[in-house]
């Protein structure tokens, strides 16, 4: 009788399953053969038997029991033969939240089940006592969500590292195609790999989301469910300790809240976009077609208790209001990127709303600006000089003169580095608006002078790279650097352009690859620079060029024709192994193997050393 309210995943008992859309795939996974981590689903039903018979009472929200061993004797059949097991309620599997599984002794599987009914009758008061999902628990070596689809694509797999998400992207594999030896992929991504071939081989469908576990040997499929893209909310996760069994090991996380708020800003470009509604106030900003209003951030960090009110809220210099420092890392364990889009919105907000300083450039509104700034520097750290830009954009736009935040800071401070800093932020502003004006005029202010202040600028506000600051100025059509990097372009010499241009013709596919098949883009900006270098190396040890610089001066024919007949072996090969591997890791040496393509995909077969 039992078996009615306890149903086991992949058995005969499909029919009595709930009609969520996860748990069904999940037991059509079980049943093809997938490693589905062995489970029962506790029903509903089962609390109404233990009423029935007395073993506890539901009273207005509140579960009492009463006979413990009449309900833990009825649970024995769904604990797992190991020493732990997960318990999670199923409205947690459909969510597929990433958080690192929590391992329940199976002799508090009796206090799991019931706090996890207990917390979801306080949490919707209407509803009534939700399933429970009881799993082996394997052990956990690494884990994370994967994303696949039925169409042509790659696929997506998203690994927990520390307290961030470290996204991959992986080759498909079909049919019974087995995924490559190592070290061209990793052991576990190769597992990953054959599940997600299996995901689609045998549910079908469209887009599937997986939340998976590697112990080492074998890569367990804990859920899968139906989304409705690809890749939905990539590059946004944080991994936040659960509160104690009562939440179960799944619980609502920090990222969903911003996840949420992410979700409302795409509505209004949406609306906007489709003309159903004008322009949004000016405390929606705009950064990279993303909306993003501060009283959702507001309402975020208040939810949890990060902040007084937002991200980077305006106070007054009188006032002395600190952000707690577990703000930052909670915008850094949302991943660089997106941390980096919410600050840089956040920023344009805070500067273009009404209370943050007036339009008519007094002192005291340059000294306000000054206090904002301090602050948010003080929190965010490195972090905030990677949109600086943001701050001339905004101060230039504003009307807000340069020479005044300088006037703020001399009242304000005597520390000679952060007075040498904003002396150098008035001379930036001053630049931009200079070159705006300038373009606006028709005219081309000398190159020279623009290069010294792009090479002073990178050196300043820590872009490490001509080639990231180019990537940056794509992403962001504001930044300074786009003006100036266009200046110089037209400024320059014939032969110049031809280096620049070719240099760029050849870094940005190199890059592209990089990004895709490396774990860290700055890693990746190494190995690229590296890897040409040694070309260049080669090539004139050949006596093919006189020094390695003469590499930017080859057409691009010259220079596929040349690097196409590279086959370094022997001492040269052997001399050059030694100083990679300051640079390479094993997981990073497929970028390597890959790197030097055609546009053809034709590769140079590089052998190991």
């Amino acid at each position: 009788m039992i078996d009615k309210f306890i149903v086991p995943l992949g058995g005969r008992s499909a029919a009595s399953l709930p009609t969520h859309a996860g748990i069904r795939a999940l037991d059509r996974a079980a049943r093809a053969g997938m490693p589905v981590p062995a489970g029962y689903v506790v029903l509903p039903a089962l609390a109404d038997l233990a009423v029935l018979h007395g073993a506890l009472t539901v009273n207005g929200g509140r579960i009492e029991v009463h006979d413990p061993s009449v309900v833990r004797l009825w649970l024995d059949g769904a604990a797992a033969a190991g020493s732990a097991v997960w318990v999670r309620g199923i409205h947690a599997v459909e969510r597929s939240t990433p958080s690192q599984p929590a391992h329940v002794p199976a002799n508090d599987l009796l206090s799991a089940v019931i706090s996890l009914w207990q917390t979801h009758l306080h949490a919707h008061a209407d509803a009534t006592i939700q399933p429970v999902l009881i799993q082996d628990a394997p052990p956990i070596e690494q884990y994370g969500l994967a994303w696949t689809s039925a169409g042509i694509g790659r696929d997506h797999a998203a690994i927990a590292s520390g307290a961030r998400f470290r996204d991959v992207v992986l080759e498909r594999l079909f049919g019974w195609e087995r995924a490559p030896n190592p070290p061209e992929i990793e052991p576990a991504m190769a597992r990953i790999q054959a599940l997600l071939r299996d995901v689609r081989r045998w549910l079908g469908g469209e887009h599937w989301q997986i939340e998976w576990v590697d112990d080492g040997s074998t890569c367990w499929l804990l859920s899968v469910q139906p989304c409705e893209s690809e890749r939905p909310h990539r590059g946004i996760g944080a991994l936040v300790p659960t509160a104690g069994i009562g939440g179960g090991p799944f619980t609502p996380l920090v990222a969903d809240v911003f996840r949420a708020a992410i979700d409302r800003a795409w509505s209004k470009v949406t609306a906007i976009e489709n003309g159903l509604t004008d322009l949004p106030p000016p405390a929606c900003v705009a950064h990279n077609r993303l909306y993003v209003d501060p009283a959702d951030t507001a309402t975020a960090l208040q939810t949890f208790g990060l902040g007084n009110g937002g991200l980077l809220p305006f106070v007054p210099p009188a006032q002395d209001v600190r952000l707690p420092p577990r703000t930052g890392r909670l915008l850094r364990s949302l991943g660089r990127g997106t941390a980096l889009r919410l600050l840089a919105a956040h920023l344009r907000a805070v500067l273009t709303t009404p209370r943050a300083h007036a339009l008519d450039t007094t002192v005291n509104d340059a000294r306000a600006l000054v206090d904002l700034f301090d602050r948010t520097a003080e929190v965010y750290g490195r972090l905030f000089w990677r949109v600086s830009h943001v701050w001339i954009a905004a101060t230039v736009a504003a009307g807000v003169d340069g020479q005044q935040m300088l006037l703020a800071a001399l009242q304000g401070t005597a520390d000679a580095g952060r007075l040498a800093a904003y002396a150098r932020f008035r001379d930036l502003a001053s630049d931009y608006l200079s070159v705006r004006k300038a373009i606006e005029r028709g005219e081309m202010p000398n190159s020279e002078e623009f290069q010294a202040v792009w090479e002073e600028y990178a050196q300043r506000w820590g872009a490490r790279t001509e080639n990231e600051l180019e990537l940056a100025a794509a992403r962001d059509h504001e930044h300074p650097l786009a003006v100036v990097r266009e200046i110089v372009m037209k400024q320059d010499t014939a032969q110049q352009q031809r280096r620049r241009g070719l240099k760029g013709a050849l870094m940005r596919p190199l890059l592209a690859r990089a990004a895709r098949l490396g774990e860290s883009f700055a890693r990746d900006l190494d190995i690229v620079r590296h890897t040409w270098l040694v070309a260049a190396d080669w090539l004139a040890e050949q006596g093919l060029i006189e020094g390695r610089d003469d590499i930017w001066l080859l057409t691009r024919a010259d220079l596929e024709r040349l690097v196409l007949g590279w086959r370094p072996e022997g001492e040269f090969w052997t001399r050059r192994r030694a100083e990679w591997t300051a640079l390479l890791t094993q997981a990073s040496e497929p970028v390597v193997d890959r790197i030097f393509c055609s546009e053809r995909g034709k590769s140079l077969d590089t052998p190991r050393g």
